[in-house]
């Protein structure tokens, strides 16, 4: 006897001592509060299960596993303690004298109690019945139908109970579905078992433990796996970032939600160590009281003694799951601070990777602008031809854009594989779409080529003549020119050629590489009967009298131009020839003319032509044979 009391006094010091006030002895939990508790136990495993299935961050796939499996159990041991409780309820319910003795005052009777005795009724009959069968069969002949009589009258009553017990049950199960009945236990077993509908994972047979579904990381190890910031992109680098923070939030919430449970599941402790602590004492009582020789005070302490133990394994069902709860709500709690721990350090590493990667294409941008800056002053200070500085200054803006345009994509895009198809298609539809500025840029690159066309260059295209302006990457300017010959102007227009045009079957026309000069012709008819030596002489003579004025610049042109095309070429000069025609001697002059001065030119050549035929009485100009300029050539 005295080892049974050591024994129960054992698990109260194991239990603990509990901070407040004592309940009443008899251990029982009020009905909301076990509602209450399992509703929040039930909720905080959704969110461990949420939290577990859609996390994205990379930690230990046994970690979150076992995370699970252990709020997993609680939530079975917190259904096991309330139904426990409710069972408790309900016992101390069906004994009136231990609930008297307890101070409990007993409610009406609910159907979990009608169907156990409508159970016993039955079993008892049985029993009469079996032996009423036992004794026919050793009575004597003259009793035996008197025995026979109440054996049928037994089946009959043993028929009516069946159907009663059959109703009962029948009643029982409609109310524990519908949370009705007539007593508090019986509610309280149907508000369980609704509860126990709304989470089909933790629902079990006796015996039989549920296994959780395995985390989103053990089912896919791709999506799990371990991030590598520093291999990562900026655009990465934020998205693990803002998702890191997002479950380190979250595990906040949850570990403190937890620490709530565990106050709560603290709460509901403390009544039922308090129906220990009431049955250690009663036990030291009835120990003190089993010292006398009084054989009826012996007798009614047995008595006392068997409700007092019964009493001792109702509080211990409660107890036991109620102390495996808690010890599977702190052991999740701990993995929780672990998968923290891991977070954590996996947050601040990527913000740190982040950072870097900012600062460091921030510094790989002011390296670009400041050798943009250089290159520049470089150009506006070394290269003096206009055209060759607006080409550096082009290339200067490409090259930089460029640059930068890299220094972005590496930036913030590392892993180039993911997004090779999706760029192949995109390279595909621009091209495409800007086929017609994509030959223009190419175009470009010719047209500056070292036979290309230049700023002041006189070109035709497509019909229309003109100065270039301006060459641009896509576009080119040309000042649009109007008339021939010495009525040659600039009508004040600018017209836009894509540079695409290069690519067209119509042909480019543009002067020589190097010159700025032009080729004029001029005619004077003579009349048949005149001298044709002294005729070709002196024209040729007042021809090269001009020309001797500009030789020179032309003949430096003619020098660049022979070395830009590494050609030896005859200098260009006056070509002169007479023939006869229908209208009399007819002499025509070929000769180059500089482009800004070729109005001027050709008025001082029809005047010394015209000079040289009045100053020789051998030549007279036929009748409209006055000096003219016929072409340009």
């Amino acid at each position: 006897m005295r080892r049974a009391w050591l024994l129960v006094l054992l698990a109260a010091v194991v239990w603990g001592q509990p901070g407040k006030p004592n309940p009443p002895a008899t251990g029982q939990i009020p009905s909301a509060q076990i509602i209450a508790a399992l509703e929040q136990v039930t909720s905080w495993y959704r969110d461990v299960s949420a939290l577990t299935q859609s996390s994205g961050s990379s930690v230990d796939p046994l970690l979150l596993a076992n995370t699970q499996h252990n709020a997993l159990k609680a939530l079975e041991t917190a259904f096991d303690f309330s139904r426990a409780e409710a069972a408790y309820k309900a016992a101390l319910r069906a004994n009136p004298d231990d609930a008297a003795a307890s101070g409990n005052v007993p409610g009406s009777e609910d159907m979990a109690q009608v169907a156990a005795r409508a159970a016993a009724r039955v079993s008892g009959v049985e029993t009469q019945i079996a032996d009423l069968e036992t004794a026919i069969d050793k009575a004597p002949a003259a009793k035996r139908p008197t025995m026979e009589a109440q054996r049928d009258e037994m089946k009959a009553q043993l028929d009516l109970v069946k159907e009663i017990q059959k109703s009962v049950q029948a009643i029982e199960s409609f109310v524990g579905t519908n949370n009705s009945g007539t007593g508090a236990a019986g509610k309280l077993a149907g508000q369980i078992n609704d509860l126990e509908r709304t989470v089909p994972e933790a629902r079990r047979t006796p015996g039989q433990t549920a296994v959780p579904a395995a985390p989103a990381g053990g089912q896919n190890a791709g999506q799990n796996a371990p991030p590598h910031p520093e291999s990562a992109g900026i655009a990465g680098l934020t998205s693990q970032v803002f998702a890191l923070g997002k479950v380190r939030g979250d595990l906040r919430d949850l570990i403190a939600e937890t620490d709530r449970l565990l106050k709560q599941l603290e709460s509901l402790r403390t009544p039922t160590l308090a129906a220990v602590k009431d049955s250690i004492r009663q036990a030291d009582d009835l120990n003190a009281a089993a010292q006398g020789d009084d054989v009826a005070q012996l007798a009614a302490g047995r008595k006392d003694v068997l409700a007092l133990t019964a009493r001792f394994k109702s509080i211990s069902t409660v107890m036991v799951p109620l102390r495996e709860e808690q010890l599977l709500v702190e052991s999740t709690r701990g993995n929780l601070v672990e998968w923290g721990n891991v977070v954590n350090q996996q947050y601040h590493a990527a913000l740190r990777y982040l950072l870097l990667r900012l600062g460091m294409l921030l510094v790989g941008i002011l390296v670009v602008l400041l050798v943009s800056a250089i290159w520049q002053r470089a150009t506006l200070r070394y290269i003096r031809e206009p055209r060759r500085k607006r080409q550096f200054q082009l290339l200067r803006r490409v090259v930089v854009f460029c640059m930068i345009g890299l220094l972005l994509v590496f930036s913030f895009v590392t892993e180039f594989g993911s997004v090779a198809t999706y760029a192949g298609f995109l390279t595909a539809g621009l091209a495409v779409a800007l086929q017609n500025v994509i030959l223009a840029v190419v175009a470009y690159f010719f047209l500056i080529g070292r036979y290309g066309v230049r700023v002041g260059d006189r070109v035709s295209i497509s019909g229309v003549t003109g100065e270039v302006i301006e060459m641009g990457l896509v576009r080119m300017y040309l000042m649009e020119h109007a008339g021939s010959g010495e009525d040659m102007h600039a009508t004040g227009r600018v017209v836009v050629f894509s540079n695409s045009v290069l690519f067209q079957p119509q042909a480019i026309y543009k002067q020589l590489p190097g010159t700025n000069y032009l080729w004029h012709t001029c005619t004077v008819v003579l009349t048949a009967d005149s001298n044709a030596e002294v005729a070709e002489a002196t024209l040729t003579k007042a021809v090269e009298s001009v020309y001797e004025q500009y030789r020179g610049s032309i003949e430096q042109q003619h020098a660049e131009f022979e070395r830009s095309v590494d050609v030896e070429m005859v200098a260009p000069r006056p070509e002169c020839r007479l023939r006869m025609t229908n209208a009399g001697l007819e002499f025509r002059a070929r000769y180059p003319v500089e482009f800004k001065g070729a109005g001027e030119t050709d008025t001082r050549v029809l005047k010394a032509l015209h000079d040289a035929v009045g100053a020789e009485k051998e030549l007279t100009l036929a009748p409209d044979g006055a000096p003219k300029l016929q072409a340009l050539g």
